[in-house]
């Protein structure tokens, strides 16, 4: 299954199984999604269920925040990462506070998935990794998909969290072929050992993964 697929995949079921899971953002619905990640979800579940934004990523995350104090669990799509820098301010002042300045008695389960990271022919301004921003709020949970496994379970995970989510994707694995693992016992917050050595240590994640993969001798 394609990266994209296993984040369709999850979408698809998690809004099956709860009506009370929306997703939003610039093209998400009719279209299908810019990298087509939720393609299919607006023939299925309607426009009501699946809605298509303007342009405006700070009213994108507000409209979600929204959402979810009453009651919703939704999904909003950033195009890229670079244009969530529009929505910093509902991120860590509204998104990432609230359920602490409310005392717990505001819940957010929302998610805010977006891609990142260098692909093709697209300028320094679009070609960005800024989740260091993310990992450094406090109220956030940050989330990355290394792969179509981690897509599929962690994706449905973040969902299903009543805390706000940072989901990072990147956009050069969108049309990998990748084979998801059945791993019921998912858990997004501990690291897998995808390659036993015994001289050293190397940690990575998204694309950067793969790439290290490659280079790294068979042994």
């Amino acid at each position: 299954m394609l990266y994209r697929e296993a984040l369709n995949k999850a979408l698809d079921e998690m809004m099956e199984k709860d009506e009370t899971v929306v997703i939003l953002g610039e093209d998400v619905g009719f279209y299908g999604g810019n990298y087509r990640v939720t393609e299919g979800l607006y023939a299925k579940y309607g426009e009501k269920r699946a809605i298509d934004t303007p342009i405006a990523e700070n009213s994108i995350v507000g409209n979600a925040i929204g959402m979810a104090i009453g009651g919703l669990r939704p999904v909003a799509e950033i195009m890229t990462v670079n244009f969530i820098l529009i929505a910093m301010d509902q991120i860590v002042n509204q998104m990432a506070k609230l359920r602490y300045m409310s005392g717990g008695k505001i819940e957010l389960p929302m998610v805010v998935r977006t891609p990142q990271g260098v692909s093709k022919q697209l300028a320094a301004q679009h070609s960005q990794s800024l989740e260091r921003f993310f990992t450094s709020t406090p109220g956030l949970i940050t989330m990355v998909a290394s792969d179509a496994t981690a897509a599929y379970y962690g994706l449905k995970y973040a969902i299903e969290l009543d805390d706000p989510v940072i989901f990072l994707e990147h956009e050069l694995l969108y049309p990998m072929k990748m084979e998801i693992q059945e791993r019921k016992d998912f858990n997004p917050f501990k690291a897998d050992v995808v390659k036993e050595g015994k001289d050293i240590t190397v940690v990575s994640y998204l694309k950067m993964l793969h790439d290290t993969l490659q280079a790294v001798p068979v042994v």
